[in-house]
């Protein structure tokens, strides 16, 4: 859940979409006795709140890195850098920026973040050097992944507050499943576009009533494409 929304595919049960770190305020994780709010979940609840501006400017960076000299190598790559047919050279960048703060002091509210992450990986095929020398070794793999996020907060009045979300992200996999000692048609490109509308408003009708109406839209497809490179 984010915001009191599902966040769920219906028939995988993993999440639709993945919320920028720079993004979320808060989050609880019920796993057992789960309170009865919560639905749709024989296991593990996930509830994220996401941040909103203040009267107050704030901005935020931040990238991690990884490479291939603080990985270890497994004993099938191995013998291929042995063979001299293999290249594991790996590099990962995670990065963002985030900004926040008032449009109307005490009245209405922005937040918006931008977070990406490449992965530079390669798959190694071990093809028979006897047989198939120029397909035997390593090529690049990997995958790329761009979220946008942008929340506005409006406080109608001291009773009433409206907030509007919206997250897109692309995501897109270069040559899925490629390599390994099968041949079958799996050297595919697999782009996954997504997007999500949301709105929420909360109302204190009084001492005893409190009303919150949400909705949300959101879109996901799945789209492969045969890879130029490795076909």
């Amino acid at each position: 859940l984010v915001d009191g929304l599902s966040n769920a595919v219906a028939k995988s049960g993993e999440q639709r979409h993945d919320i920028p770190q720079a993004a979320i305020r808060e989050f609880s994780v019920h796993t057992t006795q789960v309170p009865a709010q919560y639905g749709q979940s024989a296991g593990g609840v996930v509830n994220i709140v996401t941040k909103s501006g203040t009267n107050t400017l704030h901005g935020e960076a931040f990238e991690f890195f990884r490479n291939q000299k603080m990985n270890r190598n497994d004993i099938f790559t191995q013998q291929q850098i042995d063979a001299g047919r293999a290249d594991p050279r790996y590099k990962r960048h995670q990065f963002g920026a985030a900004l926040g703060g008032p449009l109307i002091p005490n009245k209405l509210h922005y937040f918006a973040t931008f977070e990406r992450t490449r992965e530079h990986s390669f798959f190694t095929v071990p093809a028979p050097v006897q047989f198939y020398p120029s397909l035997a070794g390593s090529y690049e793999g990997g995958s790329f992944s761009n979220i946008a996020f942008v929340r506005g907060d409006y406080q109608m009045n001291s009773k009433q507050n409206l907030f509007y979300r919206y997250v897109n992200q692309h995501t897109e996999f270069f040559c899925s499943n490629c390599g390994g000692t099968s041949s079958s048609f799996s050297n595919l490109d697999n782009l996954i576009p997504r997007d999500m509308h949301a709105i929420g408003h909360t109302w204190v009708l009084s001492n005893r009533v409190l009303n919150e109406f949400y909705f949300m839209r959101a879109t996901a497809s799945d789209r492969n494409y045969m890879n130029k490179d490795y076909t």
